[in-house]
């Protein structure tokens, strides 16, 4: 694929020199060139498969202060070897062509964004990051994915589960951008996805995901076993009651609150005054055995990448340690307007975090159950809402199994109940973590995150409202 990477950094180039005659003061170019390939089952059987490729180009710039941005993508063929058709390349030449004319057009009535400090000074050189890109995965056979998902769904039905249905996806990236700051950078990376929710019947469901970078890492059976014991542990469920209970989360429930806890870091969020963490800079925000912090260098994880988004190497932040808020994610422009160093979190716009990892405990899963004499056990959330940003007042219903603990074990399945709690409580509240950190990605959770168990005091419960 090297012809072909080449002739995409090329149109990468022809879109950047363009908007600099254009009198663009920064322009960032980006492209990335996709092949891959999914399988959805329903009801334990394959149901579809697909196989496509995609080039997605992103276009950013800034003209008399004034901030653009948009993308575009193709579909592309895909040959025989799986390798992308670029005759193509010229089409998209003149389509770039004519988007940028259309841009130009849309950036004549905008408003100067007047604190615009720029992007990064390149050029950078960077690490390479190990256990991200997989040849096993890039040529992994038709027959080869139907047999991770087979194996998925006899783990889940195993343990008790009657009928599967889920998604299994793979791909390989190329990556490339460049800038009119002498930034150019290009990554591969590849990637292995898979969700199983596992039903007993239409009340009893147990719901999972496997994701990793490399095929020796995707453990889909032990992900599928889990859906599969909780869905037989879910039968029968009954209404839960109110009340304030403590509650240990799995990592798919935890995950998708700490999406929301990281996004919330982002200094576009404070700015724009929807962040529970505006004005909190080194204060407490938390119970101190709580340590948060983003990293996209960690070798084999699902966010990791060697840059940001415009081109500066990526870094270890921490976000929460011991407690402590220590940082607002920043790109280029906003730490120079806070006079900080950027913490290599673009997003051009919106600066966010990549891969969130919440520190691990000492004791398993079992043992944090133990620790609790009234509670809950939730396995996952959906439907996650805020009241109110600012103070982190939000609602969220408990999905899958749900189940009573008393006296350290699991009594009865439930249903019916909503979390209506703040954030900030929350995080104050933790009380014991787990050992059995996880990576997790789902609908629910956008920015991949590594998260165990953890148990939370005094969570406030309700009734879902009709």
């Amino acid at each position: 694929m090297a012809d072909n990477s080449q002739q995409l950094v090329n149109l990468l180039h022809h879109i950047k020199d363009r908007l600099m005659k254009e009198g663009a003061s920064d322009a960032v170019v980006s492209g990335v060139n996709t092949t891959g390939s999914q399988i959805k089952f329903v009801n334990n059987k394959i149901a579809k498969t697909g196989t496509e490729g995609l080039i997605n180009i992103g276009i950013f710039f800034v003209k008399d202060k004034k901030v653009v941005t948009t993308n575009f993508e193709e579909i592309a063929e895909i040959t025989n070897d799986d390798a992308l058709d670029f005759a193509q390349l010229n089409i998209l030449k003149g389509r770039a062509d004519k988007i940028i004319n259309k841009l130009l057009l849309f950036s004549k009535p905008l408003q100067p964004k007047q604190d615009w400090f720029g992007i990064a000074d390149g050029p950078f050189s960077y690490k390479q990051i190990p256990d991200i890109y997989d040849p096993k995965i890039a040529n992994l056979s038709a027959d080869g994915e139907i047999d991770f998902v087979e194996k998925g769904i006899n783990a889940a039905l195993k343990e008790g589960a009657k009928r599967c249905s889920g998604i299994f996806e793979i791909a390989n990236a190329e990556s490339f951008l460049v800038t009119s700051r002498k930034v150019e950078a290009r990554g591969k990376g590849t990637s292995a996805y898979f969700s199983i929710r596992a039903m007993l019947d239409k009340d009893a469901s147990g719901h999972n995901t496997a994701s990793a970078r490399t095929l020796h890492k995707l453990d889909i059976e032990n992900s599928a076993k889990f859906a599969g014991q909780i869905a037989a542990l879910a039968k029968k469920p009954k209404a839960g009651k109110k009340g304030s209970y403590d509650v240990v989360f799995a990592p798919m429930a935890w995950g998708a609150l700490l999406d929301n806890i990281s996004g919330a870091t982002s200094i576009f969020d404070v700015e724009a005054g929807i962040s529970f963490f505006a004005n909190k800079l080194n204060q407490q925000v938390a119970n101190p055995i709580v340590n948060i912090y983003d990293d996209a260098t960690l070798a084999g994880t699902f966010g990791a990448h060697e840059y940001d988004s415009e081109g500066v190497p990526k870094q270890r932040n921490a976000l929460i340690e011991n407690g402590i808020l220590k940082t607002y994610l920043h790109n280029t422009s906003t730490a120079r307007k806070y006079g900080v160093k950027t913490t290599a979190s673009a997003g051009l716009v919106a600066p966010g975090p990549s891969n969130v990892v919440f520190n691990s405990g000492q004791i398993s899963r079992d043992e944090l159950l133990k620790n609790v004499q009234k509670g809950l056990y939730i396995t996952n959330i959906w439907y996650t809402r805020f009241q109110n940003y600012a103070s982190g007042d939000f609602s969220t219903i408990p999905r899958d199994g749900i189940f009573l603990i008393e006296n350290g074990e699991i009594k009865k399945s439930l249903k019916n109940i909503r979390i209506k709690e703040n954030i900030l409580h929350l995080l104050q509240n933790v009380a014991a973590i787990a050992s059995d950190a996880k990576q997790m990605t789902s609908w629910e959770i956008h920015t991949p995150v590594i998260t165990p168990h953890v148990l939370i005091k005094d969570v406030v419960i309700t009734k879902p409202t009709k």
